[in-house]
């Protein structure tokens, strides 16, 4: 009985370890946009339903020219080339990020992105 209450809490931490892990790795995107709908709206243009979405297309928010005229729909290829290469993939974008994240960090992030509008979860109070 000892073994499975050790290993039942070890269980509930890594689940905890990984939504801080997770929380931490959004970060790369929450200084500049929204990744819940609860979100205040940031420089950038959110991110809440961003898979399958046009690029270019929400309403109301000033694109640069690059990505207003731009022909694509994000998916989780052109996700992951805009996380490793933003300016090379639409030259004259305004977003500048210099990616840092490794492989393993870009397939967490384009996985969380792809959850749609829950990308994490509320805040418990």
């Amino acid at each position: 009985m000892k073994r499975l209450a050790v290993f039942l809490l070890g269980l509930a931490s890594c689940n905890v370890c990984a939504s801080t892990s997770d929380q931490s790795l959004m970060q790369a995107c929450t200084g500049c946009h929204a990744v819940r709908a609860s979100d205040l709206e940031g420089i950038g243009p959110s991110l809440v339903d961003i898979v399958n979405r046009p690029a270019g297309s929400l309403p109301d928010y000033p694109y640069s020219k690059a990505l207003a005229e731009a022909n694509f729909i994000w998916d989780i290829g052109t996700l992951r080339v805009w996380i490793q290469h933003s300016e090379r993939m639409r030259p004259g974008t305004f977003m500048r990020y210099h990616n840092a994240l490794t492989e393993a960090e870009i397939d967490r992030l384009l996985n969380l992105l792809s959850l749609s509008e829950n990308i994490l979860n509320e805040p418990t109070q």
